[in-house]
């Protein structure tokens, strides 16, 4: 992995470990997963220093303690993780040391750098973080999506829906 303005290995301070279910340092470069999201309305816990070393125990994300401090988007993101093999996740609302402001701060400037390097970069965009991703099977509920299938002889059409975008790049008025 290396970063594209310097050509030099780079990974985040922090990351999640989502097999371990614990947060890990970044000691060394290695391929990650991350995540840009909204917070919308909620607003996670604060990590104080003491949570924070807590946090690096394996499946402490998963103990009720800390339960709350993973909101269901970074849940559905951890879950898409494993699913592509990947192990680790970087998401600034449990990756950012928020109790130590001067290292918080350098560690927000570089999010751009964080998601660039990243294997890939989940975009949220639907929804906030209390809401979580749609139409992850078996883990979300399902995507609002309807299709129109037209019968057209032994064939069926399937119309694509036309989102917004589509309709300023495609067909301007």
């Amino acid at each position: 992995m290396r970063k594209p303005s310097q050509g030099m290995a780079y990974s985040p301070c922090l990351a999640m470990d989502v097999q371990k279910q614990c947060i890990v340092p970044g000691n060394e470069p290695v391929d990650y997963v991350a995540i840009s999201y909204t917070y919308g309305n909620h607003t996670p816990p604060e990590i104080t220093s003491t949570a924070f070393k807590e946090l690096q125990k394996p499946f402490a994300l998963e103990t009720s303690k800390f339960r709350n401090f993973v909101s269901p988007i970074i849940r559905h993101a951890m879950y898409l993780t494993s699913a592509i093999d990947e192990w680790y996740l970087w998401a600034d609302s449990l990756c950012v040391t928020h109790h130590e402001s001067k290292a918080a701060s350098e560690q927000l400037r570089s999010m751009g750098a964080i998601r660039a390097n990243a294997v890939v970069t989940i975009i949220a965009t639907d929804g906030d973080s209390g809401s979580g991703m749609s139409g992850l099977k078996g883990i979300s509920n399902p995507r609002g999506l309807s299709q129109n299938v037209i019968p057209f002889g032994d064939e069926r059409l399937i119309l694509r829906n036309r989102s917004f975008l589509d309709e300023m790049i495609f067909f301007p008025t």
